[in-house]
């Protein structure tokens, strides 16, 4: 029933597109159908032609006028950011070392430098790099965030600051194993 059902709709579509004459049926029970052939008591539908859509002509595309980019009025950089430590990330080593990697979007530009801030202070000088080195970091929680510094000193990008956990074996837990490849090395577990 649905192969000639479908039959009957392609027929009908092929039909409607040529534009033609259709007859519509209807039976005892009430079902329809169309045919292109009349029957005794068939609707007689003319059809001209199928309904089509034109769409309206494209407006042409607005050209936006092009400005001059110049990089002093412009200093901005669409990304700074700390790749590690993770912010609230734990650091496990015990003679408390610590690598500060960033990125930043574009490179950094000539006369830019990176400085890096932790817990709220200067560390060391500005830098052309990406990497930091920290020493001597005691457990706790702290604080690194990093800033762009033009030629003339002044902040011109910072990053979001990120909260990093130093976690250091404890001398009063001398038997405490910690996380292997840590660099923790207490004694023995029992």
């Amino acid at each position: 029933m649905r192969i000639l059902l479908s039959i009957l709709a392609l027929s009908l579509a092929v039909t409607l597109s040529t534009g033609a004459t259709i007859y519509r049926y209807v039976d005892q029970d009430g079902n329809v159908s169309f045919s292109d052939q009349p029957s005794e008591g068939a609707e007689r539908i003319e059809i001209e032609g199928s309904s089509t859509y034109t769409s309206p002509p494209r407006s042409p595309r607005r050209e936006r006028p092009e400005q001059p980019i110049e990089e002093e009025a412009a200093p901005g950089y669409e990304l700074v950011q700390i790749l590690s430590p993770a912010d609230q990330g734990t650091v496990r080593d015990n003679e408390g070392r610590v690598t500060v990697r960033a990125e930043t979007r574009p490179p950094l530009r000539d006369g830019h430098t990176l400085a890096l801030l932790l817990n709220g202070d200067a560390h060391g000088e500005p830098q052309r790099g990406y990497s930091f080195e920290l020493t001597d970091i005691h457990r706790g929680e702290h604080t690194v965030q990093l800033v762009v510094v033009d030629a003339d000193g002044q902040a011109v990008a910072e990053s979001t600051p990120h909260v990093f956990y130093m976690h250091q074996a404890s001398q009063l837990f001398p038997q405490r194993q910690g996380p292997a490849g840590t660099g923790i090395t207490p004694g023995p577990a029992q």
